[in-house]
């Protein structure tokens, strides 16, 4: 997997590789993968991200309170937490100091990842409702930032699974 601060563009798209297992691929316009994100049951909300920072475990927690821990896999240690609010949006809160706000944007699906400053990072979207896959557009200055895989990775699992719950929900 190439490292993400190598992409020259903006705009990455994530495709489902699968159709029986749900395993998910951020494609740069280059054609290459720059993160993979595998889903280890998709009922107790447990997934793995890949990208060339290294792997990480992500797992759904709480119902009133939601939130995400992150997993370093090859440490074990916890790097990071993403804590949801009723309406979809949080913060994230990084174990190096950094904090994030992860925001709804619209009812169609996108969400974004700021920093402190209020600097979007990423914007991540879904492309439909029936089909698993979406967009992923940089800032154009986030790709210094070493925390933009992980930014890219949780905010496409937390997307997921917020409408998974909001399907079960209906149902």
């Amino acid at each position: 997997m190439k490292p993400i601060q190598d992409f020259e563009d903006n705009e990455m798209r994530w495709f489902s590789a699968g159709l029986v297992r749900w395993n998910d691929e951020l494609l740069g316009t280059d054609g290459e993968t720059y993160a993979a994100l595998v889903w280890k049951g998709v009922l107790m909300g447990k997934a793995i991200g890949s990208c060339a920072k290294g792997d990480f475990q992500f797992k759904w927690a709480g119902f009133v309170r939601r939130h995400v821990p992150i997993v370093e896999m090859s440490s074990g240690n916890e790097i990071g937490v993403l804590r949801l609010g009723i309406f979809d949006s949080g913060w994230l809160q990084m174990e190096n100091g950094r904090r994030y706000q992860f925001k709804h944007l619209s009812l169609r699906g996108r969400w974004s990842f700021f920093d402190e400053l209020g600097e979007k990072q990423c914007t991540l979207a879904f492309r439909s409702w029936v089909r698993r896959g979406g967009d992923a557009i940089i800032a154009v200055n986030a790709t210094l930032n070493p925390d933009l895989p992980i930014l890219l990775l949780l905010g496409w699992y937390a997307m997921n699974m917020m409408n998974a719950e909001a399907i079960a929900y209906v149902s």
